[in-house]
């Protein structure tokens, strides 16, 4: 079975050989190193019992995969049955053509296609790349936050530190998917120029997404004050890599608020990881808290999250 995209050098396909289990290992060794590999007997007794896989190819070369399971409902935000999303991994080689991005749509319709309505996945909360693709590009939202997830990740997307993770839900016939999926599934390319040099990854047991990404230019911090029915819960000293995280009191009455996040939380993890903690303890309380108290994340704007109190997609 394929899916070809249009105007792209790339195709998906599923119904995959043995041979593509063991390339799909091998793409998870690339990325992650040779830790929390699923196996490809573990892959094709996946898909065997209904699980999904499908890989991404570039001139007969598989450059990208994905990989989920069917899941009960396990968070707010879902009901019934659905599909979760373990990982979305591209190869280097797969950079500039919206691989992982096509990956999640193909997922959407794979799940529709078996009368599922959502799609969930665990992505690093400081990750700013992988934060706007979800909330912005996909239109899933997020209800909670899960601390420490997968236990102390190594890696240069882990650094040995906490793997908190926000827990994304893909409402996949929401009227905000719907507008989406019309204008992103053929034009996204041209209208997200930013995605095209971003290595789109997403979440599992390692860091990286089994949800993470790498590469482009990180968001500016800032740029919009709040209104007055925003309010900050973090926010950033200044603009620079160093910036600190400063904690503030969220009013009852606040509508919006806006959590800010590092802009480069991968670079950070290298040259400065207490910094890393303590961006990650700010965030971590604030938006627990705040989904604690029935606010919804919807987005990412300016390097900070949104998030609501009263949301109606």
């Amino acid at each position: 079975m394929s899916d070809t995209a249009r105007e792209r050098r790339f195709e998906i396909r599923s119904g995959l050989t043995q041979d593509d289990l063991v390339e799909i290992e091998a793409i998870q060794r690339e990325i992650w190193g040779p830790d929390d590999v699923v196996p490809p007997p573990h892959l094709r007794a996946v898909e065997h019992s209904g699980g999904q896989i499908a890989a991404a190819y570039s001139d007969g070369r598989m450059i990208g995969f994905s990989y989920g399971f069917l899941a009960a409902a396990h968070g707010r935000g879902m009901e019934g049955y659905g599909l979760h999303s373990h990982m979305v991994a591209v190869r280097s080689s797969g950079r500039g053509l919206g691989v992982g991005q096509a990956l999640k749509w193909h997922q959407r319709s794979w799940a529709l296609g078996r009368g599922l309505s959502w799609v969930s996945w665990t992505f690093d909360p400081l990750q700013a790349r992988n934060a706007r693709l979800n909330l912005e590009h996909l239109g899933a939202l997020v209800f909670d936050y899960l601390v420490d997830f997968y236990g102390p990740m190594e890696g240069p997307l882990g650094g040995g530190q906490n793997s908190d993770r926000l827990l994304a839900v893909w409402r996949l016939g929401s009227a905000r998917v719907r507008r989406l999926a019309e204008a992103g599934e053929g034009a996204y390319l041209e209208e997200a120029p930013e995605l095209r040099r971003n290595l789109i990854l997403q979440n599992g047991p390692s860091a990286a997404t089994q949800d993470g990404s790498s590469g482009g230019t990180a968001p500016e911090q800032g740029a919009s004050p709040p209104t007055a029915s925003e309010a900050w819960g973090v926010r950033a000293t200044d603009r620079s890599l160093e910036a600190e995280p400063l904690i503030a009191s969220v009013p009852d009455e606040a509508e919006t608020v806006r959590v800010a996040v590092p802009l480069d939380v991968t670079r950070l993890l290298v040259e400065n990881p207490e910094l890393v903690r303590r961006w990650r303890g700010a965030v971590g309380v604030t938006m627990s808290r705040l989904l604690e108290r029935g606010y919804v994340v919807t987005g990412f704007d300016d390097g900070a999250y949104i998030i609501k109190r009263d949301f109606h997609e």
